[in-house]
This record gives structure tokens, sequence and C-alpha cells, in this order.
């Protein structure tokens, strides 16, 4: 670990926020840290490598093809999962996660069935991209805060 760079200074910069965070903590509470990542789910995988069965192995040698054909339009479907995690197993449950899907990649129908049968702290959006945007972070947070009204008199979250 350097001690000097762009990382190094992002790393003190959370820990000072951290410590702050933690200096204004009410005693009488729990602090629960809620950690919130954002990742871009492709649907159709492309790599080149990796671990081949001992069937593919076989075609590859009779000179058969083993590659699907997939259309570059296809390699970047994706859809985002927000998902929030914390050090309390209870809180952990109620914390929301959030599949946003582009709206060319599910109908409404589609959407409202899923949304029929999640669970209920879980977040389904159909918007024009599926990139987590201001709107959709919005949303992420109001449910958030929903999903914790329960636990504010006994806990208080970073």
């Amino acid at each position: 670990w350097k001690t000097t760079g762009v990382f190094s200074q992002q790393a003190k910069a959370l820990w000072r926020l951290s410590n702050f965070q933690h200096s204004r903590l009410n005693k009488t509470k729990t602090a629960v840290r809620i950690n919130l990542d954002e990742t871009s789910v492709c649907l159709t995988q492309c790599e080149k490598r990796g671990w081949l069965l001992p069937e593919v192995r076989k075609r590859m040698w009779r000179g058969e093809s083993v590659t699907g054909e997939v259309k570059t339009k296809a390699m970047k479907t994706n859809f985002s999962h927000v998902c929030m995690i914390c050090d309390n197993p209870d809180i952990n449950t109620a914390l929301p996660q959030v599949l946003i899907f582009k709206e060319d990649l599910m109908s409404g129908e589609l959407l409202q069935a899923l949304k029929d049968v999640a669970p209920k702290h879980w977040v389904l959006l159909r918007q024009p991209k599926a990139w987590c945007n201001n709107d959709a972070m919005k949303k992420v947070l109001a449910k958030l805060e929903a999903n914790l009204v329960g636990y504010r008199s006994t806990h208080e979250f970073i």
C-alpha cells in the first residue's frame, strides 16, 4: 500500500469521514454501518478464456465451432443491481435490493408481474437506460429510509 497517490488520499478521506461520523453518534443508540454498491450485470457473458469441459475440447479437436454467435447489441445488454449490506444481521433483511432494467429489455407487464412476486424490500425499476441515475437513486434512498423507520429509535445509520 503506497502512502502517496490518489488511492491513499481517497482512503484517508474515507477514514476521516468515518471517524467524524462515529464521533457524532448518539451514545444511547447502536451504530449500523451501511454499504451500498451498484453493479452492471451483463446478460451475455463473452469470456475468451476459461476452463473448458472435456466434451468441448473434443469438439475443438474435431474442428467444430465451440463459440456462439452473439450480436454486439446482445453483448451490451445489461441491467443494474444496487445492493446494500450492513453489519447488523437483523437489519440486513430490511435493506432494499434494487434491479434496474432498460425499457427495451422488459415490458411494463413483465415488470409488474415480477413486482407482484418479489420480496417487499426489493425495488424493481424500468427506465430508458439501465444505469443508476439521480432519479433511480432517489427511489433507492426513499425505500431505504422507509425500510429503516422501525429501527431509528434504537439505531443510528452511517
